[in-house]
């Protein structure tokens, strides 16, 4: 069961048609609470596994989200009406944000998101060497992975970035499943795709080129993940 509050003053109707939507498409329990000021679901935070939060509401989301991760690390969504809070929003380390106007696939999407990090999953394991170390991490936990030079950079959902040496095509051996594309220099998780606009890829807080060749491929392969969600 995923326990998801929403704050936000306006209404929450469409957010619960989502929910209700999901629960009936994917057969995944799931319940939503809406709350209109940050002080009031602060009061009652421990009820619920994640919230979506607008990131203006009561003058300042972010502090609310500040607020919050000092007592939990429930993951926490920002609703916002421009990007322009996605800078403040890793300061109160939320796990993603999502513009207004919000879709249906965003917003599942990020429900599968959610699912996953609440329950333990049979995805691969995948094992990178850093100057910190060895790091094991499951497949899902993979953002997305770039090129830079004689190495590999992965983006990890938690906000990590972990740096390791070798090419994006020894990251790719390692990733069999069939969610991860590969564009340019990135490999890209399409679970973690929020959305598709002209020739850029949204994916968790970053905004990835999209290659003209690599479009219709990409979509294609973007619709079908979605399908077997």
């Amino acid at each position: 069961m995923l326990r998801i509050a929403i704050c936000q003053k306006e209404s929450t109707a469409p957010y619960k048609d989502f929910v209700a939507r999901y629960v009936s498409e994917k057969g995944m329990d799931c319940t939503v609470a809406s709350f209109e000021t940050c002080a009031t679901f602060l009061k009652k935070y421990k009820d619920f596994d994640a919230v979506f939060m607008n990131a203006e509401l009561d003058g300042d989301g972010v502090r609310a989200a500040e607020t919050l991760r000092e007592k939990s690390d429930m993951p926490i969504v920002f609703i916002v009406g421009t990007d322009l809070f996605s800078v403040k929003g890793n300061k109160a380390d939320v796990m993603d944000f999502l513009t207004k106007p919000v879709s249906y696939y965003s917003f599942s999407t990020m429900l599968d998101r959610l699912q996953t990090r609440m329950v333990k999953t049979d995805a691969p394991a995948v094992a990178v060497m850093t100057k910190q170390g060895a790091r094991k991490m499951s497949a899902d936990e993979i953002s997305y992975i770039e090129s830079k030079g004689l190495n590999c950079i992965y983006h990890l959902t938690d906000g990590t970035v972990l740096k390791t040496y070798g090419t994006l095509n020894d990251a790719a051996k390692k990733l069999t499943e069939e969610r991860f594309f590969r564009l340019g220099g990135y490999l890209v998780n399409l679970g973690c795709v929020n959305k598709v606009s002209g020739a850029d890829v949204y994916v968790g807080m970053a905004c990835l080129p999209l290659p003209y060749n690599k479009k219709a491929a990409f979509l294609s392969s973007l619709l079908a993940f979605a399908d077997r969600g």
